[in-house]
């Protein structure tokens, strides 16, 4: 069982001050999860008028398996790793959620 977070931010434009793209200081939405045995489900939808988006998913306690999808059902060696203590990060795709499960 580990505690994830997960926040939606949004990516701004820094090339006019010679940087790439930017995370927005403020996430768009923000949850925090509890992992176990069986799938579960964030409660977050990547909406799909907001530009570019990103998800960041945090790990503390423990690893997760995560799947993002319109109706994601995460699976032990499926989709995407989280190490525990270990932060990743992802393009967002509209009206997708994201579901964990444990390692």
């Amino acid at each position: 069982m580990a505690l994830v977070n997960v926040s939606l931010g949004r990516l701004l434009d820094g090339t006019t001050k010679g940087l790439a793209l930017l995370p927005a200081s403020k996430p768009i939405s923000s949850e925090a999860m509890t992992s176990a045995a069986g799938s579960a489900q964030g409660t977050q939808i990547a909406p799909d008028n907001k530009g570019q988006l990103f998800w960041s998913v945090t790990a503390s306690g423990g690893d997760v398996w995560v799947k993002f999808g319109i109706n994601p059902i995460a699976s032990a060696g499926g989709d995407w790793l989280v190490s525990d203590g270990q932060t990743r990060e992802w393009t967002a795709t509209p009206l997708e959620k994201i579901a964990v499960v444990d390692a």
